[in-house]
């Protein structure tokens, strides 16, 4: 918890994904891959990661209340 504290105190925008990605695959801490995602659920969990800053970036950025980075819509 320190690091992340440390990380937004220099602006970082630290965030995860709330829900299961895949089975026993969460993004609870972010993508965490060592190398090159290989298996479709790691490749899932890294799209999954920046579906999410998209919509951070859209909605605090852009201004876009459509994109509000509430839960994920598990259609898409």
């Amino acid at each position: 918890m320190s690091v992340l504290i440390m990380l937004m105190n220099y602006g970082f925008l630290v965030f995860g994904v709330p829900d299961y990605v895949g089975k026993q695959l969460t993004l609870h801490y972010g993508a965490v891959v060592a190398g090159e995602p290989r298996s479709e659920a790691e490749i899932a969990a890294c799209r999954r990661l920046g579906k999410r800053l998209a919509q951070w970036v859209a909605y605090y950025i852009d201004g876009r209340n459509d994109q509000h980075p509430g839960p994920i819509d598990q259609r898409s």
